[in-house]
């Protein structure tokens, strides 16, 4: 799933919300979100809509998952995967060794993974800016999870390949929706395609926090 794109109408989300939590005013609904009370007078008058960042903060608001918001920014992913790639140093060691160096030459292929200049980065990323940050953290992705091609890790991801691409030579972020791939990938641990089908629809979810009222 690409970043989504949101029809506008989603003052019916501020309105759910105003009746589920008794939010008097558009500063208790821009404080309850995190949003400024401007954003929030302009979803109400339809010139723009939640992004799905605020969707994810909803879904959690209403306890039906942790708050992701947090576990998707590229920092967190990046010691995610530098975590990951520990492990899959662990699992390399134990699926060729059976001896009584398994425990040295396990040391010796999990230094070779923390020496990889893309996982090395992201263990100490220094001043380097967001976009550098995500073309490592990409490349390091791809490399884990063995993605051939650009096309491939394209298709996981949501995106199209010229996009990746971009990411890769630093001349774009990693959107949060391709995010939420990522971590998805590394922990498996909630219903992506729940989450994917809530927040990419104002009518689910207005009715989802309508039920949760109810």
């Amino acid at each position: 799933m690409a970043d989504q794109v949101y029809v506008m109408n989603d003052e019916i989300i501020i309105f759910q919300l105003q009746k589920c939590f008794d939010l008097k005013t558009n500063r208790e609904v821009a404080n309850f979100l995190g949003l400024s009370e401007s954003m929030v007078s302009k979803i109400l008058k339809g010139k723009k809509s939640l992004s799905f960042h605020y969707r994810l903060k909803i879904l959690n608001k209403f306890g039906f998952m942790r708050d992701l918001t947090e576990e998707i920014r590229p920092d967190r992913l990046g010691k995610k995967l530098t975590g990951l790639s520990i492990a899959s140093a662990q699992k390399q060691a134990e699926k060729v060794l059976h001896n009584e160096s398994c425990l040295t030459n396990f040391h010796i292929i999990q230094e070779e993974f923390l020496n990889d200049s893309e996982i090395k980065t992201l263990t100490n990323r220094g001043t380097m800016s967001s976009n550098q940050y995500c073309s490592h953290l990409i490349k390091a992705f791809e490399r884990l999870f063995q993605f051939k091609n650009n096309e491939s890790l394209a298709e996981a991801l949501g995106v199209d390949s010229s996009t990746i691409s971009n990411i890769k030579n630093g001349r774009h972020g990693i959107g949060e929706g391709s995010c939420l791939k990522i971590l998805y990938r590394i922990e498996g641990d909630f219903d992506l395609n729940f989450v994917e089908r809530v927040t990419s629809s104002t009518e689910l979810l207005a009715e989802l926090i309508d039920a949760y009222h109810d």
